[in-house]
């Protein structure tokens, strides 16, 4: 039997919300929806929690879409969060 499904991570690595990344400084895991990308440049977008929402840029392409729920890995730092890595949490 062939299948196309796909599988997605059962358990989030959220360290914390957006509200919190911005004033800490520390390299967290934060977690939302993806609600714009290809602003500014080509790997960014803005992500918002429950709380926030928030600048991001990643280090690498990516396939993300608009409306994707995702974990980003990285820091804050001059106005956006620098990503270095990112999990697809579901479409």
């Amino acid at each position: 039997m062939s299948t196309s499904r796909k599988y997605y991570p059962a358990r989030s690595r959220r360290q914390c919300s957006i509200t919190h990344a911005k004033t800490s400084g520390d390299r967290v895991w934060i977690a939302g929806r993806v609600i714009e990308l290809g602003s500014p440049q080509k790997n960014s977008g803005i992500l918002r929690d429950e709380g926030d929402e928030i600048l991001f840029l990643l280090s690498q392409p990516t396939d993300l879409k608009i409306g994707d729920i995702i974990e980003l890995y990285g820091n804050w730092k001059d106005k956006e969060f620098l990503a270095d890595d990112y999990r697809l949490l579901t479409p």
